[in-house]
């Protein structure tokens, strides 16, 4: 991630655990890190595209998880998108 970030040209940026699922003091990252890193990844990935915005979603399988991993967003802004969404279609 640490050469991504330079690659990328991010100079105030800094990660000590790839995952980032567990956050240490020794890690920093600027907002303008965090859009230049997703619009990488939106523009390189173009499954981030169809993933990102969901409240949920369901991996692929692997031999590891053979019936796939299903994911469940905790942003509030997207799930409260979703649920005004769903209050705003036409009822059948």
């Amino acid at each position: 991630m640490n050469e991504k970030s330079a690659e990328l040209g991010l100079k105030h940026t800094h990660f000590s655990n790839a995952s980032r699922s567990l956050f240490t003091q020794a890690e920093f990252l600027h907002c303008k890190g965090y859009s230049t890193i997703c619009r990488y990844a939106l523009n390189k990935y173009p499954v981030f595209q169809g993933t990102c915005g969901q409240s949920s979603f369901t991996m692929a399988p692997t031999d590891y998880h053979p019936e796939g991993t299903y994911i469940v967003s905790h942003d509030y802004m997207i799930n409260e998108f979703h649920r005004l969404l769903l209050h705003q279609l036409p009822r059948v």
